[in-house]
């Protein structure tokens, strides 16, 4: 398993200096839960664009993002992280180019809006579906570790023309590899031109499903790292002596109807299906999320560490 944190991925970029307005702890030293209009119209300071907001402090315990939907388009990066948030919808941001909201409560994202946005980090949240991705026009970045989705994977496919990495581990991925290969790599990964990295490790279908590593590797050829670690020629040639072999043949057998069925009872299912062929077991660690303003990440109970909520006036190169 590679270091995520080692590499520089696309669309993240470098951290930018930012003024620093500090917010002061309310009277009665409990978080801010909720973000007052006065309070929002100090920290957007002259109210022109580039504004930079971070809410991920000790400061805050938000529950909403309410009080953004009467807020000028002219915040360019947004960290909601370590909050409480439930449902999120930032439809009046287009000029927003970044959002980070990991370590959240997070059932339901709406992407209606954000046109701009390259980079999307939903992290260690409970999010269980994709929803319509079809305005992020420009992304890039695209983190959902930590979570739950079982359902909506071909909303990855109207990112075909941008994304270049994604993280999906750790989201109790275990589908059997016939509904695997249908609904997740032909119906949306392969259809990610540009997609090279891919961080799935973590899901148990990586160690149920034989060399799933390899597997991969051969249906995804233009991928360039796996769980952040490089691919090389030798693992290509032994991805196509894998497939020679028929070791994934069961990817061709019919759908299994998965219905209603809880995660309990689909891992019973897969437990009873017999492997298909023999070989070795591909295992893979957690990926670190990312986290804007140098900000460090680790497992499902992690945190970001910011001093205060910063803005700035001035224009920064995009990533």
């Amino acid at each position: 398993m590679g270091d995520k944190s080692s590499l520089k991925l696309p669309g993240v970029g470098k951290d930018k200096k930012r003024e620093v307005e500090s917010l002061p702890m309310p009277l009665n030293k409990e978080p801010y839960t909720e973000i007052q209009p006065k309070i929002l119209r100090m920290l957007l300071g002259k109210g022109v664009y580039p504004v930079y907001l971070d809410f991920s402090t000790r400061e805050f315990q938000l529950e909403d993002v309410l009080f953004l939907r009467n807020c000028p388009n002219i915040v360019k990066e947004l960290n909601l992280s370590n909050n409480s948030i439930v449902e999120c919808n930032l439809s009046p941001l287009s000029k927003m180019k970044r959002l980070v909201i990991d370590n959240n409560l997070l059932v339901s994202i709406l992407f209606t809006g954000l046109s701009s946005l390259s980079l999307l980090s939903a992290a260690n949240n409970r999010l269980e579906q994709l929803d319509d991705m079809s305005e992020l026009k420009k992304l890039i970045y695209l983190d959902l570790s930590y979570n739950r989705i079982v359902t909506g994977w071909d909303e990855l496919a109207k990112l075909k023309n941008t994304i270049k990495v994604i993280d999906l581990a750790h989201n109790g991925i275990d589908l059997p590899l016939q509904n695997f290969h249908h609904d997740v790599v032909e119906g949306s990964l392969k259809k990610l031109a540009r997609l090279e990295y891919l961080g799935i490790g973590g899901n148990p279908i990586c160690t149920r499903v034989q060399e799933f590593k390899y597997y991969v590797i051969h249906e995804l050829p233009r991928l360039r790292y796996y769980n952040w670690e490089l691919i090389t020629k030798e693992d290509r040639v032994r991805a196509a002596r894998l497939e020679a072999d028929g070791l994934w043949s069961e990817r061709s057998l019919p759908l299994v109807n998965m219905g209603t069925m809880t995660r309990t009872q689909s891992s019973a299912l897969l437990v009873t299906q017999p492997p298909t062929a023999a070989g070795g077991v591909a295992t893979s660690g957690a990926s670190p999320s990312l986290l804007l303003h140098s900000s460090s990440s680790s497992s499902s109970s992690s945190s970001m560490s910011n001093n205060n909520l910063s803005r700035s006036n001035s224009t920064s190169t995009n990533p």
